[in-house]
């Protein structure tokens, strides 16, 4: 019967592969789609960082399919114009210098959903016309999104989905020529961009982490919106930050157009120019704190920190933020004032008659020029908008700051009193160089801070030395120095401060990959290998576990393979246990090398009945142990075999266990390759030396050994050297003892 299943799955599996040789071909790099091709078949074809070469004009009528390849579009002309429904992406595609051609008849009008992959519309891309773009997915959840668009026209674009949660953070950067040739001064909701979702009436949204949005260069639109777009409720995690750089804008948006918003936002001008800013929603309540950051970039017209609210002839709504308003004005803003429309404004709060009692709203001055420049333009300035705004202030309170600088701290002082603050840059713990720049400082601000968050510059931070972190505010400069040293090791070539970092990056290569160790290290966590990872060292070093570390050193679990490997056996890599660690060295599953290892315990660390300490414990899997020293396990055992498996030792010393030097359920190889008369020694046992229970067995294999060498040495031992039970066994020759009864 055997034979004749073989001989059905060997027909079958040349069926399959004759059937898939008529249709697919090997991945190519470069892949030609031209007029009649398949844009689905091109994609499946080309290797993953390819690219398709598109010839002439190519209708797509089908979908693109997923391939999650990353791939390069260019050239021709895409037509997805007879495509029934939207462009639904499945691969991390760049386009550019092509012409994509949609449905012209359609509303709203044809779209891309990127699903979550990392889409580029890249420079040089044509489109006759406009079309919607997601970097999200229409219904249903993805984990993250992440969409850059250089050119071609949209009136929608998203950072997040079409009715759809993202789980993480949302990307979205639009620059380049963007809309090159609308007329982006219309109040027309024509050309919008929105950070996050489209979220309908009466629908809800979460978007898990943050909402971050960058509109730069010559981009173009009508509206930019940091939130959502629709009336539905949205809920931002991580909060939103919203930067304008560049480009030209009719209004800017920390928030959406309508719908409710639970978010913190931040918003930075830096650059642009636009008629209108506010830090809030269009027509929609802002639950969290806004903060509003005015460094560069020209209004004509309004600064608003809170929400929009319509006004025609009475109030159509009446939304706020509840939370605080931070609106902070630099040197480089150029409000203009310049527009011909009414309701000129510089004002920290909604536009609203009545104001919320839980908007409470600072307006800051964050330097003298702004101070000079804005001081007596805040507020309405028409008579219309006075008297629609009635008697309310330009702020709750509003501040003038001056800082100076010692050091590493920056000091806020402001003339309205009551709001001293410090901004400090500081670096902890030492960094290293690894070949790159290091940037290890962050800045603590205390509270009442309100210079915005601030940009941390660094000289002579690419080399080993002396780097330097400093942070301006107000012409104010605080500086630290910072040693930067040599790395402890090195993983493929790259540095590494710890062993963590280096075993974690290890985890995520599907290779094998080398640590050398440089120093000693402390390791406080588990070390778990599911990889081919190898641990070296040129001379004599010690990974120590930290007291403050539960459990084991370094743990194999499955598919893993960890070899820690000394120089010699005079520069032996050392692991050193800590208070808490229960076992050196564990294998859950896979295989364990040791050549030119020392493991020593702790005499402090906690042994129970259920917890007992040990050098090497083999749960599963395969263990060799070449050159090895396992000294005071004072608290447990030395080895630990379980039923099942397997170690190897091979010129292996054992001193003082507080139990057995080697407690054997599974199998134990012992051999002499590396010293002809030293395979094993044990010595100073709390309990028996070896201990065989029912089913283990200890065998020894020796080679060019005389009658009278002793190969296996155990002396000063409690109980018995060799004691075995029930059904164990033991093959062994050249055996030296004290025991007189050695149950052997």
């Amino acid at each position: 019967m055997k034979k004749v299943i073989s001989f059905i799955m060997a027909i079958t599996l040349m069926v399959i592969c004759l059937s898939m040789g008529a249709v697919t071909h090997a991945a190519s790099q470069e892949v030609t789609l031209s007029a009649g091709g398949s844009l689905a078949d091109a994609l499946a074809e080309v290797a993953d960082g390819g690219t398709i070469k598109v010839e002439g004009t190519v209708a797509v009528t089908a979908a693109p399919g997923t391939h999650n390849k990353n791939v390069t579009i260019t050239g021709g002309e895409l037509d997805f114009s007879g495509l029934s429904g939207n462009v639904s992406l499945g691969d991390h595609i760049t386009f550019e210098n092509i012409t994509m051609t949609f449905a012209a008849d359609r509303s709203p009008a044809q779209a891309i959903y990127a699903n979550g992959y990392k889409v580029k519309i890249g420079e040089g891309v044509t489109m006759p016309n406009a079309i919607r773009i997601f970097g999200g997915k229409s219904g249903g959840k993805v984990a993250s999104t992440n969409l850059t668009v250089l050119s071609g026209y949209y009136t929608q674009i998203f950072g997040g989905g079409n009715n759809s949660d993202v789980t993480g953070d949302i990307n979205l950067y639009v620059g380049g020529n963007v809309n090159s040739g609308i007329n982006e001064t219309s109040h027309s909701h024509t050309y919008c961009v929105y950070g996050g979702s489209y979220i309908a009436e009466g629908n809800s949204n979460t978007i898990g982490g943050t909402v971050r949005t960058v509109f730069t260069d010559s981009a173009k639109a009508n509206y930019i919106y940091g939130g959502n777009g629709g009336s539905g409720t949205g809920t931002i995690s991580g909060g939103i930050k919203l930067t304008v750089s560049g480009g030209s804008m009719m209004s800017v948006y920390g928030g959406g157009p309508s719908g409710s918003l639970i978010s913190d936002v931040k918003l930075l001008i830096s650059g642009g120019t636009m008629e209108q800013v506010f830090g809030g929603s269009e027509g929609g309540a802002v639950t969290g704190d806004v903060a509003v950051d005015i460094t560069g970039g020209t209004i004509t017209r309004r600064v608003y920190g809170g929400c929009y609210n319509d006004y025609d002839g009475s109030w159509t709504t009446s939304c706020y933020v509840t939370g605080k308003i931070v609106l902070t004005l630099h040197s480089g803003a150029n409000i203009t004032f310049s527009s011909s429309s009414s309701d000129r404004a510089i004002y920290a709060h909604s536009r609203q008659k009545t104001l919320s009692g839980t908007e409470v709203s600072h307006l800051v001055f964050a330097d003298s020029t702004a101070y000079n420049n804005y001081k007596n333009k805040v507020k309405a300035q028409d008579t219309t908008m006075k008297w629609i705004m009635g008697s309310t202030s330009a702020a709750d309170y509003v501040h003038y700051h001056t800082y100076t600088a010692s050091g590493a701290v920056i000091t806020q002082s402001c003339t309205a009193g009551g709001c001293s603050a410090t901004a400090t840059v500081v670096v902890e713990g030492t960094p290293v160089y690894t070949g790159t720049p290091v940037e290890p400082a962050k800045v603590i601000y205390s509270d009442n801070w309100f210079g915005g968050e601030l940009e941390i510059t660094y000289a002579n931070n690419d080399q080993v030395g002396t780097g330097t972190a400093s942070i301006t505010c107000g012409g104010a400069t605080a500086t630290v120095d910072f040693p930067i040293t040599t790395p402890s090791m090195t993983m493929n070539g790259e540095g590494y401060g710890s062993l963590e970092e280096a075993v974690a990056a290890a985890r995520k290569t599907a290779g094998a990959d080398t640590i050398t160790l440089q120093k000693d290290v402390e390791v406080s966590t588990w070390l778990v290998i599911n990889t081919d990872v190898t641990i070296t060292a040129d001379k004599a070093v010690t990974i120590t576990g930290a007291d403050s570390q539960t459990g084991s050193m370094f743990r194999v679990i499955g598919g893993g393979k960890l070899t820690i490997q000394g120089a010699s056996e005079e520069a032996k890599i050392t692991l050193k246990a800590g208070v808490n660690t229960t076992n050196v060295v564990v294998n859950n599953g896979g295989d364990i090398f040791l050549t030119n290892v020392k493991l020593i315990g702790n005499e402090n660390t906690v042994h129970t009945e259920t917890n007992k300490a040990r050098g090497i414990f083999n749960d599963d899997g395969n263990i060799t142990a070449k050159s090895v020293e396992i000294a005071d396990m004072v608290k447990g055992d030395s080895i630990y075999v379980l039923d099942g498996t397997t170690v190897n030792l091979d010129n292996v010393t054992i001193t003082n266990s507080g139990r057995y030097g080697i407690k054997v359920k599974g199998t134990v190889n012992i051999y002499n390759t590396v010293h002809p008369e030293h395979a094993l020694s044990i010595s100073n046992t709390g309990d028996n030396a070896i201990d065989i229970e029912n089913g283990g067995k200890v065998i020894s294999s020796f080679s060019g050994i005389s009658a009278d060498t002793y190969a296996i040495r155990i002396f000063d031992i409690a109980q018995k050297s060799i004691h075995i039970r029930g059904s164990g066994s033991a093959e062994l020759s050249h055996v030296s003892t004290t025991d007189t009864e050695p149950n052997i």
